[in-house]
């Protein structure tokens, strides 16, 4: 997995993403339980947490979102 040689922070959370994949980190009624830093009160937050600067005129070009992506399954 390509997150084990980076900083200390995406090891860590490559160790979160492995935990959630093995059923660890969930409440009671089996929602993955997410740590204070990856909320967000809102859409707009969402929105500009993953594509900072996304309502800049100009807009950025198609480029731009080569790196910004949102990881679903």
């Amino acid at each position: 997995m390509c997150l084990d040689r980076g900083s200390a922070d995406v090891q860590q959370f490559s160790q979160w993403l492995l935990e959630v994949g093995h059923g660890q980190n969930m409440v009671d009624n089996a929602q993955i339980r997410l740590p204070e830093h990856m909320r967000v009160n809102n859409m707009e937050s969402l929105i500009e947490s993953i594509y900072p600067d996304v309502h800049v005129n100009p807009p950025p070009p198609p480029e731009y979102f080569l790196n910004q992506m949102i990881l679903a399954p």
